[in-house]
């Protein structure tokens, strides 16, 4: 059963990821103010050597998946949320799509 609060996390790669994507579309300014949304509103998993050595003795080919997956492990997060489920077909913590995450909340009552 879900909580009433939602905690959620990045993994800290992640932000340098949008960072690196997003600035060569929208710039540098804005590429910066999302990463600043970001901070301000997820916790941040460190990625350090032991997530590294876990992702890399993994079973999937993605690394990048694999270090997601292993700092979710390691953090005892209750899920992974993301749009390709397929990318994480093994993984041992439910990976619901962004839809599917939103189906399981309660809704708020009527205004």
């Amino acid at each position: 059963m879900l909580s009433e609060r939602l905690t959620g996390h990045l993994v800290a790669t992640g932000l340098t990821n949008l960072f690196y994507i997003s600035r060569r579309i929208i710039g540098t300014e804005k590429a910066r103010a999302g990463v600043h949304i970001c901070l301000a509103t997820f916790e941040i998993i460190p990625v350090g050597r032991q997530e590294l050595e876990q992702a890399d003795a993994m079973a999937g080919s993605d690394l990048e998946d694999n270090v997601c997956l292993a700092c979710a492990l390691n953090a005892r997060l209750d899920a992974i949320v993301t749009r390709n489920p397929k990318d994480f077909a093994a993984s041992p913590v439910p990976v619901p799509t962004p839809a599917e995450l939103l189906a399981l909340l309660p809704k708020a009552p009527d205004a």
